[in-house]
């Protein structure tokens, strides 16, 4: 059985940020830029973030090839 979670205002802005910046810029923000426009520490960005790929909203993209510790996620909507 999936488990259900309720969409936040949070994560609704989390997910809102992530869409336009990757529109804007062709790429992911990393989670210190979400913390950033948001206003919150890197670490609740974190979270929000882990919070949509539990939701199966978001995903982690590949990153075999990245050698700065930068995260990507792909949209999955």
């Amino acid at each position: 059985m999936t488990k259900m979670f309720k969409m936040t205002k949070r994560n609704d802005d989390a997910l809102k940020f992530i869409y336009c910046y990757q529109l804007r810029h062709g790429t992911p923000p990393m989670a210190k830029q979400m913390a950033d426009e948001l206003g919150i520490s890197k670490s609740a960005a974190w979270m929000r973030i882990k919070r949509l790929m539990d939701m199966g909203i978001l995903s982690r993209a590949d990153r075999k090839h990245t050698t700065k510790f930068t995260f990507n996620f792909k949209l999955i909507i």
